[in-house]
């Protein structure tokens, strides 16, 4: 009795392990409806349509597809057990097709890609958990091309099969003598995912590699070159696996990586030699503690920079002459997470422990060694070129690079006598304004940044905004970084870092510096005009940041601070008393004012705040000088080239400067000069001859082009000989004389028609006579407001126009309702009186032309008044052009 019970209770565990079992592997359960085929002869019969699921039977623990008739679920058409080494193959998403072992050949055709799917999955299951470990399954694609959308099957061409899963053979322990089984074994994974990472488990489970750094000692030891050849093919056909998993374990041990290293050195191509990678290895593996960290902190740093240089040397070095593209990509974005982790870290205060306050803060301790300061510039000169890569994260790198101090480096870099440090300091600069320009701004900033308190008063946030915007100006004035790219541009000897400051100091003074900022300061309305619009476009954005400059007072500082020393030259040279001093200068560093000329032609296209101090230092003077003194070509040519963008920014005070002090005279000296010579200065001088001539004769922008018309004028009474005779090769000189000559004909014959009266219309259609005739270089009434020529100038871009107020005089129409008053002091030397202001003819034509119906008394008076104006603007075109 006893016994019958223990037998009882076998039989019924047996039962549940067997149940278990089933509930287990659950998918294959549901049924799915399938037609099953038999393939008799060359043709496929249909023996039914029924529900198709997969089951493990209870008595022998075997799996089965099991098919029951749609009609009848007792009708069972088809029951197939997974045994032995049947392979099955997955076809056309919707098809199981197989070999039974009695030779049938049986094929389920689902009819849905769910169902197919569900009974691959029961297959996958049986084989991987030992039920029938000898099965297998493909995957079976056919070779496709696509072409406008459609796919075509490449006739001729073999399908595509992929292992799904099946019977793997994995190599054994590795020993010296079993190598050549182990590269057999290794070799069969190459075409097969399934296979691939079956056998990378194993290696990592059974920890092959240390055996393989075992083995490898000994033959080296014993010279087995036959095997170490062996060996290394071995590691390369482990390495194109392309697993990340591999890396990883390679990676984990210093001597993993020194014997895969080892190994490599040996090559069946080349039989007779070897390389010696470890030997570069151990004398680039050289790390030098600039800063100590504690322990935990170290190890996690020393991780982490030792497996940078690791993954660097092997795709640069040991493998880049036999890994595919795949696996080089693989390597690529191992090291792209690598560096990932060490900006985070680097930034990160509590994981670094505080390593970059403790890097920057040696540069304030006068005791510190030179040498320990470079290697810091040289640390984080390497760790910048990574975060340059890294799109998503320099903004916050660099951030927190500025926010811990980061000039005081930039400082001792540029002051240092090694040029390579210079050279690392002025790329660090670049690569950080390259970025986001605003944060050379905060570089200097010792007050810490305000940060918002949602539960503050609404007085404590007016002095909260307060006290950022102190700080924010206090950081648009500081011009500290700027000075010492100056001085690295003005004293360094390399051309290359003189480049590398001049392009830095471009990026500094670009009109894009307001592109990030609110720009708030009244005096510097037409920079907030140029950047609204595209602001606007954008969206506004209502957040304060400290990062936000004036970029008035920004510029106004540098031009303050900086550019009196920067262009001292140029100033020097249009006074007589610094010329030879300024003429020595500039022969001993020509590329230097080169480059100086290239600066103010970008300084002056890019903002106005450059006006008043090009203007008031005589810049424009010592420029053109550059055009009769013994230098080369070259530089004489970037300075033609920076008067002709003064020249083609069209802009009254430029052209007042230009035409009073006699600049074009050094050009036309400079013209006569080569004005023979089939060279490229005399083809510059002839490209700015024909663009005067151009805009002159540009009717449709005539009121726009009248600085040019003074050019021209100037050009002609002074020049005719030269212009008409001496370069007759070209029609340019001919034409500026016959496009004078045809204007003054035309001035003419209007001041003799309009000698007793005018009408506005008659004005408005002879407005080209009276624009060539009266040329004034009056000042806008915006300027003549102001006493001081740098406050007149600080409005901005804005092409005024000359000779605009004398237009205005004549027409009683404005421009979208808003009236433009003229102010002039030369009013009180002439005979008008006090109400002859123009402002009062305007004023009077408006109340004319408003009201129809008033009588021309307002209208009379008007034109009295314009017709006075006319005459004193005539004397004054005599003293002003014949200055």
């Amino acid at each position: 009795m006893a016994s019958m019970t223990t037998e009882t209770t076998h039989e019924t565990n047996k039962e549940d392990a067997i149940e278990n079992d089933s509930i287990k592997i659950s998918v294959g359960r549901t049924p799915r409806r399938v037609k099953v085929y038999l393939l008799q002869g060359e043709d496929w019969i249909d023996s039914g349509t029924g529900y198709c699921i997969g089951e493990i039977e209870k008595e022998t623990n075997k799996p089965y597809f099991i098919v029951r008739n749609e009609l009848d679920s007792e009708d069972i058409i088809l029951k197939s057990f997974l045994e032995g080494t049947i392979q099955y193959q997955r076809q056309q998403e919707t098809l199981i097709v197989w070999t039974d072992l009695s030779g049938k050949d049986l094929a389920l055709s689902f009819q849905e890609t769910e169902g197919c799917a569900d009974l691959c999955e029961f297959i996958i299951k049986v084989q991987q958990e030992q039920y029938s470990p000898e099965i297998s399954l493909y995957y079976v694609m056919p070779r496709t091309s696509v072409i406008d959308g459609d796919s075509f099957s490449q006739n001729g061409l073999s399908d595509i099969t992929e292992l799904i899963t099946g019977p793997v053979k994995y190599p054994e322990l590795p020993e010296t003598n079993n190598l050549e089984g182990i590269l057999d074994n290794v070799c069969q994974g190459l075409n097969s995912q399934f296979i691939k990472s079956c056998i990378i488990n194993h290696i990592i489970e059974h920890s092959f590699l240390s055996k393989f750094n075992q083995v490898f000692a000994e033959l080296e030891k014993a010279r087995d070159l036959e095997n170490l050849h062996l060996l290394s093919e071995i590691i390369k056909t482990l390495i194109l696996y392309n697993e990340v998993a591999l890396f990883e374990e390679i990676l984990a041990v210093d001597e993993i990586v020194y014997g895969i290293v080892g190994m490599l050195e040996y090559s069946q191509e080349f039989p007779n030699s070897k390389a010696c990678y470890r030997d570069i290895l151990k004398k680039k593996m050289n790390f030098k503690t600039v800063i100590e960290l504690p322990d935990e902190q170290k190890q996690t740093s020393f991780n982490l920079f030792k497996r940078d240089f690791y993954l660097s040397f092997l795709k640069d070095v040991v493998l880049a002459r036999f890994i595919d593209d795949q696996t080089m990509g693989t390597i690529s974005s191992l090291i792209y997470f690598n560096h990932i982790d060490i900006i985070n870290f680097l930034k990160d205060p509590s994981s670094s422990a505080n390593l970059l306050q403790k890097l920057f803060r040696i540069y304030d301790d006068d005791n510190e060694s030179k040498e320990r300061k470079r290697d810091g510039v040289k640390l984080l000169h390497q760790y910048i070129i990574i975060a340059k890569s890294l799109q998503s994260y320099q903004i916050d790198f660099f951030s927190a690079l500025v926010k811990n101090g980061l000039f005081s480096m930039i400082r001792f870099a540029f002051s240092d006598n090694d040029s390579s440090i210079r050279v690392l300091g002025t790329e660090l600069v670049v690569i950080i304004i390259e970025q986001d320009i605003t944060l050379v701004n905060t570089i200097d900033n010792e007050e810490p940044p305000i940060e918002p308190n949602n539960g503050i008063s609404t007085i404590d946030k007016e002095e909260c905004q307060k006290s950022v915007s102190s700080i924010r100006l206090k950081l648009s004035d500081d011009m500290t970084l700027i000075k010492l790219l100056t001085k690295l541009l003005i004293h360094e000897k390399s051309f290359g870092l003189k480049i590398q400051a001049f392009e830095a100091l471009r990026i500094l003074l670009g009109s894009n510096i307001a592109s990030s900022s609110h720009v708030t300061n009244d005096n510097d309305s037409e920079i907030k005009q140029n950047f609204n619009s595209s602001r606007n476009q954008q969206g506004t954005d209502n957040t304060e940041s400290v990062n936000d400059i004036s970029t008035c007072n920004y510029f106004n500082a540098f031009y303050a601070q900086v550019a009196p020393e920067l262009f001292r030259s140029f100033k020097d040279l249009s006074d007589a008393s610094g010329f030879s001093q300024a003429d020595a200068k500039i022969k001993q560093d020509q590329i230097l004012y080169e480059k100086l000329c290239d600066l103010i032609s970008f300084c002056v296209g890019e903002h106005s705040a450059s006006k008043p101090f090009i203007i008031e230092n005589g810049i424009i003077m010592g420029i053109a000088k550059i055009l009769e003194l013994e230098v080369k070509t070259i530089l004489k040519l970037s300075a033609l080239r920076c008067l002709k963008c003064i020249l083609f920014l069209n802009d009254d005070s430029y052209a007042e400067y230009i035409l009073d002090n006699g600049i074009l005279k050094y050009f036309m000296k400079y013209f006569m000069e080569v004005s023979q010579d089939n060279n490229l200065a005399n083809s510059s001088c002839l490209q700015l001859l024909e663009m005067i001539l151009r805009n002159c004769e540009d009717a449709f922008m005539y009121r726009e082009r009248q600085c040019f018309q003074a050019y021209g004028k100037y050009l002609v009474e002074n020049y005719r000989e030269f212009l008409a005779n001496e370069i007759n090769y070209v029609k340019t000189g001919k034409a500026l004389v016959q496009w004078f000559e045809e204007n003054k004909t035309k001035s003419s014959s209007a001041m003799d028609s309009d000698s007793d009266s005018r009408d506005t219309t008659n004005v408005s259609e002879n407005k080209d006579m009276f624009s060539f005739n009266d040329i004034s270089l009056e000042k806008d009434s915006s300027k003549a407001e102001t006493s001081s020529p740098k406050a007149a100038n600080s409005e901005g871009n804005s092409r005024t126009n000359l000779f605009e107020g004398i237009e205005k005089s004549f027409s009683s129409s404005s421009v979208n309702g808003e009236k433009r008053h003229r102010e002039d002091d030369d009013y009180s030397e002439g005979d008008l009186s006090e109400d002859a202001d123009p402002r009062n003819a305007d004023k009077a034509a408006d109340d004319a032309s408003i009201d129809p119906d008033s009588s021309n008394e307002a209208f009379s008076e008007s034109h009295r008044l314009r017709k006075r104006i006319s005459t004193s603007l005539r004397k004054r075109l005599a003293k002003v052009c014949h200055k």
